[in-house]
């Protein structure tokens, strides 16, 4: 006997829908959606934070740094054994 084939119903979850912090796209309708992302654009972006001085001086100092510690350690396991 073969059973008969019942209708797809597609159920929203609504437990999701009211205690989602945060909306998926595909919750909402392509308006929806386009409102969201031209809100967005909207907004001015926040700046980030200018980094005070030259980063790549700031590179060369942890190498520098790095190799002292390197050498520091090999001299103290050398005098320790």
């Amino acid at each position: 006997m073969k059973k008969a084939k019942k209708k797809a119903h597609i159920y929203k979850e609504q437990a999701k829908d009211r205690h989602t912090t945060h909306w998926d796209l595909d919750y909402l309708s392509r308006k929806e959606v386009e409102a969201l992302y031209a809100k967005s654009e909207k907004k001015p972006k926040k700046r980030e934070p200018e980094m005070e001085g030259n980063p790549g001086r700031m590179g060369w100092l942890l190498i520098i740094a790095g190799v002292g510690l390197l050498i520091l350690s090999l001299v103290l396991i050398r005098i320790v054994v």
